[in-house]
Parts: C-alpha cells; structure tokens; sequence
C-alpha cells in the first residue's frame, strides 16, 4: 500500500510505496530530525526536514531513493504541520489542538519571528542610517580644506586624505536608540521562547545590561571602520583619475558613502538584532535547564556554512555546531534561529 503526506485535515498526496518509505527511512538514519519524523508519523520541524532530505537526495543512494527524498521535500514545503498516513482517507492520527496550535519553527522568517523581530530590525537600521550619515557629514568637514588644496597630480595622495580613524559620530539620542532595540531583540528572544513554552518567565535586567555593554554602537563600529576607509580612498581615488575638481572629489565620497552606508546598515541590523534575539533564546533555555539545541534554518539556508549546522540534529546545549558557532546567527545576513529541550535520554 502506498504511504501519503497529509495535514491534519487531507491528504497532500502520494510520496511513496511501502518499499519506498523503508528505503528512505534507512536513508534518513544519520538525520535525526528526519529519522524522527518517519518513527513518530508527524513533524513540526518541517523547515529542518527539508534540508535533511536534501542531503539524502544528494548523498550516495540509489535513483528511487534520491526520487523519493526529492518528492517528499517538495510536499512538505510550505506546510506547517505533516502527517505520514497510510493508504486513502483521514490521516492515521489526527494530533491534539495544542500540538497544533503550537508555534511552528522555521528560523527566524517564520510570522512568529519575523512579526517581532522585522519592527526592531527596522528600528536599528534607522540608528544605523544616521550614525552613518553624520559620520559622512563629519569626515566632509574635516577633510575639505585638503581636497581644495589638492591638484589632479595629488592622486596618489588620495589615501593620506581619507584618515586611517574615521570620526565617531554616536551621539547620545543614536546611542540610546541603538541600545533600546538591542534590548528589544534580547527581550523578544526570551519572552518568545518562554511564550512557546508555556513557561512563566522575565528576563532579568542585569543580563541585559551586560549584553549592552558587550555589545554596544561604540564596539559595533570598530568592526566595520577599516573596509570603509579603503572603499573611500579607492573613490577618491578613481575620482582623481577621472580628472574630478573639488566639488567632484567631494560628491565622490558622498556618493560612495551613500552606495554602501544604507546596505550596510541592513546588514548589520539584520545580523546584530538576530544575534540579541538569539542570545535571549540560549539564556531562557539555560534558565529552565535545557541540555540540547538545534539549528533552524529559514527554508533558504546557505549550503555552505547554515545547512551543516542543521544537519547536526540536536547536540549538547555547550558544544559548537559544524560551523564553530555557539548559536545562531552563523554569518552576516543569517536568518537560521536556535532551538532548545530538554533531552532526559541525553548523556
């Protein structure tokens, strides 16, 4: 008889035969996600999934194997609860309406990340734009009165224009700002999790602050400020080459500043909210005494250093996943999120 996907309410369609389903059962052993899926008959964890069976289609297995990996990842996609059933008709079980009710992971794109963290994100790319903004307004004045001093013959003077320090341009509203969505993206991390959970749990101030502390605008910019310095100085650069006068030189650096400022500011947002978003996750997991953790791709996981995390299945809560990270995000722009349990068979 043939083996079906199904959500709670119909049938998705065929994915395999009885021959079939074992031959990928045994191929999904290494998975742990996976394997699970087939030994319970239902999953949440169906972003997860996908990238394992993935995997399984692109590991050393036969056609119908690769096939039937392939088919069944496709069902899957999109769906947030799954059902393996046998046969025609009504799935073989129908769950609990907790278990459907229940927050369905798919790393932090999914609604029930995204409609907390995207507000916050967009908070501290707003921060991000105007530090960004003033701090091209600033080395402006600072560096003019060279620029008009300066002949086309100076071109290769152009890097001792552009100061190896760019002026720090974090007032005290920026500072604040900053640090309030930081805080914002710690809390929904926390309080989120504690709130799938079911649990009853504030998180307390003095982790907060010292997560503020340690990562504060201040620190932030120190990481960024040596690849804006060269970008400057090869505009500069470029503009001396192309002949530019002063004012030219001057809407050079504007404009390099304007191309890159406004990305950039999205990128770190996305990158330090998700961080703080995290970071609350792990603490509530460490609170209620959870010893394992896994990575939760956003259904677009990079290959390269995202999908091997996901494929460490759950690991101890102290260990580093295949990329060396503790927690997510693993890379600048990540979207993958952290999950926690607590495993009473674990070791």
């Amino acid at each position: 008889m043939s083996w079906y996907l199904a959500t709670a309410k119909t049938i998705i369609d065929q994915f395999a035969s009885g021959a079939g389903l074992v031959a990928l059962k045994a191929a999904s052993k290494p998975y742990r996600t996976l394997s699970d899926f087939f030994d319970d008959g239902t999953t949440r964890n169906v972003a997860t999934c996908i990238v394992q069976l993935d995997a399984v289609a692109r590991n050393e297995h036969d056609r119908d194997v690769k096939a039937t990996a392939k088919g069944l990842a496709k069902l899957m996609d999109g769906q947030p609860v799954v059902f393996i059933t046998q046969g025609f008709g009504a799935p073989a079980s129908v769950p609990a309406k907790e278990a459907l009710d229940a927050p369905v992971l798919g790393g932090l794109k999914h609604p029930k990340h995204a409609n907390v963290l995207g507000p916050i994100r967009s908070q501290a790319a707003n921060v991000l734009k105007r530090f960004f903004k003033r701090q091209g307004q600033m080395l402006l004045t600072q560096i003019k009165p060279r620029l008009r001093e300066a002949s086309a013959d100076d071109k290769q003077k152009a890097a001792q224009i552009i100061p190896d320090g760019l002026p720090i341009a974090i007032t005290g509203g920026t500072s604040v700002d900053y640090s309030k969505a930081l805080s914002n993206a710690l809390a929904a991390g926390y309080e989120g999790l504690a709130g799938e959970l079911g649990a009853n749990a504030d998180l307390d101030e003095d982790i907060v602050q010292t997560y503020l502390s340690d990562h504060s605008l201040t620190k932030l910019t120190g990481d960024f400020e040596e690849t804006t310095v060269d970008r400057l100085r090869n505009a500069l650069a470029d503009a001396y080459d192309k002949g530019a006068d002063f004012e030219g030189l001057v809407d050079a650096i504007k404009e390099e500043y304007a191309g890159f400022s406004n990305v950039r500011a999205g990128m770190i947002a996305q990158t330090e909210m998700n961080a703080a978003y995290n970071a609350g996750r792990k603490k509530l997991g460490l609170d209620l005494g959870f010893n394992e953790k896994a990575a939760d791709p956003d259904g677009t996981a990079c290959e390269e250093i995202c999908v091997p995390n996901v494929l460490d299945g759950w690991i101890p809560i102290d260990d580093e996943f295949e990329s060396g990270d503790d927690n997510a995000p693993f890379h600048v722009n990540c979207d993958c999120s952290t999950n926690y349990r607590f495993n009473a068979d674990a070791e």
